[in-house]
């Protein structure tokens, strides 16, 4: 049996294509990555770091910068060896960590995620990610683990950003990274 390695269509030699990037922006309470061309690139895998300023709050992500009730997600999350579940409905962005997270209140704590993104126009634009955040408490490493999913529900506009939002503190800085592949 062998095994064929095929091309991608997007950036060659079988590997993705980096449509935008950003490294070490200025820290604010949301962070946009621009330059996407959903009715081109019909899948995108983006690459995120987040360092956080030591406020606790939940990272989530917009697309288009639209704040309306949009997105339908869902998020599975390990801490501390204990599982905890949340979502939304008609909600003004996607979740990619649990609610109550106790997870990045120190200064320095990151958030580390690999989104899978459906970009296409005319269907409802679905995300799977996977996300890590690193923090200690009293000393004491506290390691915690998301997967969420979800979707955008807007079919008509072209998706050209993502946004991911803090909701409460800053996120970027020196550390912060986001990467956007056209990977179909």
């Amino acid at each position: 049996m062998s095994i064929k390695i095929l091309a991608s269509k997007k950036g060659g030699a079988g590997g993705p294509k980096l449509i935008a990037s950003s490294v070490d922006p200025t820290a604010a309470t949301s962070l946009a990555l621009s330059g996407l061309l959903g009715n081109t690139d019909i899948v995108y895998e983006v690459l995120a770091r987040l360092v956080k300023d030591g406020t606790a709050g939940r990272i989530s992500l917009r697309c288009n910068a639209d704040s309306g009730g949009n997105y339908n997600w869902t998020v599975q999350g390990f801490v501390n060896a204990g599982v905890g579940y949340t979502g939304g409905q008609l909600d003004t962005s996607l979740g990619l960590m649990n609610t109550d997270s106790p997870s990045l209140i120190n200064p320095n704590d990151y958030f580390d995620c690999r989104l899978i993104l459906f970009a296409k126009s005319g269907y409802k634009r679905r995300v799977i990610s996977h996300a890590v955040t690193f923090t200690q408490r009293s000393g004491t490493p506290l390691i915690e683990s998301y997967y969420a999913a979800g979707e955008w529900t807007n079919t008509a506009n072209e998706l050209t950003s993502i946004t991911f939002v803090s909701s409460a503190g800053n996120i970027g800085g020196t550390g912060t990274f986001i990467r956007a592949y056209a990977i179909y």
